[in-house]
């Protein structure tokens, strides 16, 4: 019996442009097109970049909830707190949302029952009480977004700077 093959060796930015096209919906004709056009890749080898890069899209879909959760959440914050620094309120608000979202913050519960309990509701109520008159954002804003505009507007009183 013969040696077998090593696998083929991929050029990473190769593979990562095709990758990048497969995932944006391109459909193998121009995708090979595309990596002629910008001399990436040779037509022989075209085919055998598209296989790979498929594989390596459909090892990706496979995954860890909690381990994606947790990725969203931090990109989130990350996000939040470059627009923060950026003084981009819509882009916080945005970021905030959605954290709100992913997460399952919102004010009322959800069809499963999952949401707060009346004892939350009660507290989320107060608060909103509270914070609303400051005029913090946009009437109806989630609870969770008028805190964090609340400790926006209070961490530059808090800090030696």
């Amino acid at each position: 019996m013969g040696k077998k093959k090593p696998p083929p060796q991929f050029k990473r930015e190769a593979l990562d442009a095709v990758v990048a096209l497969l995932v944006r919906g391109y459909r193998t004709e121009q995708i090979a097109a595309t990596m002629r056009t910008e001399g990436v890749l040779a037509p022989q080898s075209t085919a055998r970049y598209i296989a790979e890069a498929r594989r390596l899209v459909t090892l990706s879909a496979d995954y860890v909830r909690d381990e994606e959760l947790g990725r969203a959440i931090r990109r989130l914050n990350d996000i939040y707190s470059e627009a923060v620094t950026a003084k981009e309120l819509k882009i916080r608000l945005d970021a905030v949302k959605e954290l709100s979202r992913l997460m399952r913050l919102s004010d009322a519960g959800d069809p499963d029952g999952d949401g707060p309990s009346t004892d939350a509701n009660t507290d989320l109520a107060a608060i909103r009480e509270h914070l609303e008159p400051l005029q913090l954002g946009p009437a109806g804003l989630p609870v969770v977004d008028l805190v964090r505009l609340a400790v926006d507007r209070l961490l530059p009183h808090l800090t030696d700077e």
